[in-house]
Order: C-alpha cells, then structure tokens, then sequence
C-alpha cells in the first residue's frame, strides 16, 4: 500500500463536488449557509468529505478506520479522534468543517490549536494550505 497521498487534491475534489451540490440543494430548500445549514446540508457534506477524503485515506494507507475521525463540525475535545491536520499562515490548524463562505465558494473551515468554538475559525482552499497530514486532536480545543 501507498503510504502517501496527495490530500490536498481530494480536499479540493470534495469542494468542487459540493459546490456542483449546492444550486440542486438550494432548490430543493436546504439552507446552504455557514451559519443558518442544519442536518440536511451537514448531512451531505459529511458524506462527500467521508467519500472522498477520509475513505481514500483509510483504504489507501491502511492505518485508520473512518470511526477514528472527529465529526465536521461538532465536538473535538476528544483528542483520540483523528483530523486533517495543515499549516496555514503560519500556524497549525485542523480542518474543523467545509462551509460556503460569504462569497458563495465551499472553503475548509480551519481551527487554530487553543482556541475556543468558533473563536478566528478562517476560511481557505487547500491550496491557501501546505503540509497537509493527519493526525490526533490532541493539543487542539473545541
């Protein structure tokens, strides 16, 4: 088995994929918005980023098992709970959820290690990203 893959590129297919979902969503009356989507949008992007990065991730290095990764979105004081872990700006963040942005593209949601829910989440595509790789939640707060 690989033992990398490019994480970024599968990063960016789940964004595309998702930005071809939202017009069908919006027309069929789920809210798509960062702040405003419920179950039904967290629904489908939890699934497209299951799909097309954590199971590639699983079936291509055959180290984890999808249960290991920390829901998008919700809690991740459990730092058993794998992430996708990157630098950005330079800091080290984790991808905490995929969400529109207020120009209407699908960007990752980074958290910075030590800050509280919400607190300076920035939004960025993979490529604004280096240094992509996974790892525990240990060190990050939720």
């Amino acid at each position: 088995m690989r033992d990398e893959i490019d994480i970024s590129q599968w990063l960016g297919l789940a964004l595309r994929a998702l930005e071809a979902l939202v017009p069908h969503a919006e027309a069929a009356g789920i809210v798509t918005d960062c702040a405003e989507a419920y179950d039904e949008w967290e629904g489908v992007v939890g699934a497209i980023f299951t799909s097309f990065v954590v199971l590639p991730l699983c079936d291509t290095t055959g180290r984890w098992s999808p249960d290991q990764f920390h829901r998008l979105g919700f809690d991740v004081t459990d730092p058993a709970k794998l992430a996708v872990l990157a630098d950005h700006a330079g800091a080290a963040v984790f991808v905490f959820d995929i969400a529109k942005d207020s120009a209407g593209r699908m960007r990752l949601l980074l958290r910075s290690a030590g800050l509280g829910a919400g607190e300076h989440d920035v939004f960025a595509s993979p490529e604004a990203c280096r240094s992509f790789r996974i790892g525990p939640l240990a060190g990050f707060s939720g």
